[in-house]
């Protein structure tokens, strides 16, 4: 024993030594590529980690302090890799827009690897990434507006009749909105629903829930990639395998009783443009693309469309008077029948109302790493082919250059003076650019036909004798609310 405390003390030195001279090396060598020329300036951090252990609780509000010190595009190290930040509306258009192609890349992100780089998130860019995205888009906007809206209509009245059945009693505002935003989505891409009870719904929801609530603490692998052997990293890895084992079953059965001819869904015009690819010897598309294509909408759709309107609803809960002027013009302007997507010129405050929610407490504070698919020269820097971009949307959205008192909830702002809708640039809540949200159609009409039956059935309100959750959030794959509980009041 006494020789190997020895023998470890003589090799712990040296370990120690070797260690410190790796720490130099590395420190070194980021010192050198942060002062190459014209790269962006930035906050230089620490060894190993970088800026990692100063970003505290809200990331993206650290980024915007730090911007206002080195400038819109700036740099920081985390966990050794270096990434380019940017903020403000000018930046992140200038970028995604006006140079999109060059800002379409996407480095391999752990956090991503259980989608194998295939699909439209993970995906890096080039012509398989750009046929899926393609196809994707052409299918939701050449789908029948009617029957897309008929398949959410469905669903909404089912979301209403549970909640009339709760007979004002509390529920969980989260976990509701994501079964019927997923029973959507499955409508959409299978052509079916299921039930709210079906053990199969409730365990990918649970999945997806999870999964979101993990990718805080477990996004530090994404930049110290040994960290992946953390337990909650662990965690969500076991989550996301079960998710994606869930789609893939569902995947399976749906593909056992495929019928040419006949388009049930995503997944059925998915199966047909793949048969006259191969027949003229075009690839990409193939099952194990298919399979991460839906991952993909499943996962992106399922959790930006609960959160947003539960941030919709909390913001109610906040002010009951923006609630009862939505109602107020619902009941003015549609009555008692269904409201359709017919009626969105025509509801202007709802719209705005909808808009800043989306850009109150943005749902994508930091969106999705992108990287550069060559040199560049932006705005006055040097950025080399392969570098690591970050978007801070969260200084896009919440800019008080731009929106006056931008912490306040009040939908007038995207109002002009005659009353009537007024878009504003800063803006995106759903990116821009090559790699904006490709499914932003279904979105907006799945945001609005919710939102309008909803407030139009009922007026929400907490429970008796419970706390009003504050406005703060926690920052994952969606910057999600609190947890809280809701009671539905019938109007009608």
């Amino acid at each position: 024993m006494q020789a190997f405390v020895h023998a470890w003390g003589y090799y712990s030195g040296i370990l120690s030594a070797f260690l410190c001279l790796f720490l130099f090396i590395l420190s070194a060598v980021f010192i050198r590529r942060r002062t190459a020329r014209n790269f962006p300036p930035g906050p230089l951090g620490l060894p190993v980690v970088g800026v990692l252990p100063f970003l505290g609780k809200d990331p993206q509000s650290t980024l915007m302090q730090w911007a206002k010190r080195y400038g819109e595009v700036f740099s920081v190290n985390l966990g050794g890799n270096t990434v380019v930040v940017l903020n403000g509306v000018e930046a992140v258009r200038d970028a995604f827009q006006r140079k999109a192609t060059v800002f379409a890349g996407r480095p391999r992100i752990p956090s991503f690897d259980f989608l194998h780089h295939r699909g439209i998130i993970s995906a890096d860019y080039g012509p398989a990434w750009q046929a899926h995205r393609e196809f994707l888009m052409r299918y939701l906007r050449g789908t029948d507006e009617d029957k897309l809206e008929e398949k959410i209509n469905r669903e909404i009245d089912t979301l209403i009749e549970f909640l009339r059945h709760k007979n004002k009693s509390k529920f969980n505002c989260s976990e509701t909105l994501m079964i019927s935003v997923a029973n959507i989505l499955m409508s959409v891409l299978f052509g079916d629903r299921f039930d709210y009870d079906n053990p199969m719904l409730k365990e990918l929801i649970r999945s997806i829930h999870r999964s979101a609530e993990l990718s805080n603490e477990s996004s530090v692998m994404n930049f110290i990639p040994i960290l992946r052997f953390l337990p909650q990293c662990i965690e969500r890895n076991k989550e996301v395998d079960n998710l994606c084992n869930i789609v893939g079953n569902i995947q399976r059965n749906h593909s056992e009783i495929y019928c040419e001819g006949v388009t049930r869904g995503l997944m059925d015009a998915y199966t047909k443009e793949s048969m006259q690819r191969t027949t003229a010897k075009s690839g990409f598309f193939n099952e194990k693309e298919l399979a991460t294509l839906l991952v993909d909408v499943i996962i992106a759709g399922t959790e930006s469309i609960a959160t947003t309107l539960s941030w919709g609803i909390l913001f109610l809960l906040h002010d009951p008077k923006v609630q009862q002027n939505v109602q107020s013009e619902l009941d003015e302007v549609i009555g008692k029948r269904r409201p359709t997507l017919a009626d969105k010129p025509n509801l202007p405050y709802t719209n705005a109302t909808l808009m800043e929610i989306q850009r109150c407490n943005y749902v994508f504070p930091l969106g999705v790493l992108h990287s550069t698919t060559k040199d560049i020269e932006f705005r006055g820097h040097r950025i080399p082919k392969g570098c690591w971009i970050l978007a801070n949307f969260w200084s896009v959205m919440m800019n008080d250059d731009v929106y006056l008192n931008p912490r306040e909830f009040r939908p007038e702002r995207f109002l002009g003076d005659s009353g009537k809708l007024q878009p504003h640039d800063a803006f995106l809540p759903f990116s821009a650019g090559k790699r904006s949200c490709a499914g932003e159609l279904l979105a907006r009409q799945q945001l609005f036909l919710m939102f309008t039956h909803l407030l139009q059935a009922f007026t929400f309100q907490l429970p008796e004798g419970s706390v009003l959750p504050k406005l703060e959030g926690s920052t994952g794959i969606t910057y999600q609310p609190p947890k809280f509980d809701v009671c539905a009041h019938l109007r009608f």
